[in-house]
């Protein structure tokens, strides 16, 4: 009976694990039209011109920026033209929300980039968890922590340095990091109000995202334990105080080049806002270059009033379709 159970286990295991081979092929078969472009990539050689103050007094009080990275080429090379004197921490994972492998992209797209650079080495991706689709990114972010942590070891930050913890598509302005070096006190997590735009910097959301993004290193040390995911959880006993600056950040999750934008539907099939009847859309590179000029989401709706003039608009479509 026991030798019956051990072969009944053995063929139910391989059958699950050809189940599962067949299943990453079918999805990378299914999804091999919407990723593929024609369009070269050409490493990123600059940003848009900005034109603010750089960071200053960083001897004084290091500012540590803290973010995962999945291909937002266009929002990390404004954060380094706009934040030159930041330390960077970089996390990446080979595995995407639905636990299957994914391009990595760091050491491609900023490959002479200094940074601290973490990867996830195993799949954490699990079945089992009530949050699976977000639970790799969630990693992700928690070991940004360890990134930082690294860099206290070394002795290259001390506690009294402020650690910004932010998704590559969030950028805090220069303004409000200068507001953290100066204001940030330990034991308390700052809040931003971030502006939200779709495609370019120039469809601006009425209404802003208001996200916790930064403590001191010694809060991250003693009240977080180096899990810099909690510096965005809801509840982790922390007081809050508001960047006191009426620019506090950016958030732009779709400013990606046409290349880019394919790329986030096949990482992103799971959701709905660009699937038609479940089946995944192939946009040309003209009527997604039509979608960016009007600031009109996959619905047909209009995201918010354009900020921009007309030769505004080409600019930033040049630059996202550049990088």
């Amino acid at each position: 009976m026991k030798y019956i159970v051990r072969v009944y286990m053995a063929v139910l295991s391989l059958c699950m694990v050809l189940f599962n081979l067949y299943t990453n092929f079918s999805i990378h078969h299914q999804l091999k039209s919407v990723i593929e472009t024609t369009r070269p990539y050409n490493p990123p050689t600059h940003a848009a011109p900005v034109h603010r103050e750089p960071l200053t007094n960083t001897s004084v009080r290091r500012v540590i920026l803290a973010f995962p990275y999945n291909g937002e080429r266009v929002t990390v090379a404004r954060r380094l033209a706009q934040s030159p004197h930041a330390l960077y921490v970089v996390s990446e994972s080979p595995y995407g929300h639905n636990g299957l492998l994914k391009q990595m992209h760091w050491h491609k797209d900023f490959p002479v980039q200094s940074v601290e650079y973490m990867r996830l080495g195993e799949k954490l991706f699990k079945a089992s968890s009530p949050n699976t689709t977000w639970f790799q990114e969630v990693m992700a972010r928690t070991i940004l922590g360890q990134g930082v942590r690294n860099m206290y070891v070394r002795g290259e930050i001390s506690d009294n340095d402020v650690v910004v913890v932010t998704d590559a598509d969030e950028v805090v302005s220069p303004e409000a990091l200068v507001w953290l070096q100066t204001h940030l006190q330990h034991d308390v997590v700052a809040v931003a109000g971030f502006r939200w735009f779709l495609w370019t910097h120039c469809y601006e959301y009425p209404q802003r995202q208001h996200l916790k993004v930064a403590t001191t290193v010694q809060t991250l040390r003693v009240r977080l334990k180096w899990d810099a995911h909690l510096i965005r959880k809801r509840e982790h006993g922390l007081h809050r105080v508001s960047i006191g600056v009426s620019d506090a950040g950016s958030h732009c999750s779709w400013c990606f080049g046409n290349g880019g934008i394919r790329e986030k539907m096949r990482v992103n099939i799971e959701t709905s806002s660009w699937v038609s009847h479940g089946t995944p859309r192939v946009y040309s590179d003209k009527q997604l270059d039509h979608l960016r000029a009007t600031g009109t989401w996959f619905d047909g709706v209009a995201h918010g009033p354009c900020r921009c003039s007309p030769a505004q608009i080409a600019s930033e479509m040049a630059l996202e379709n550049e990088l």
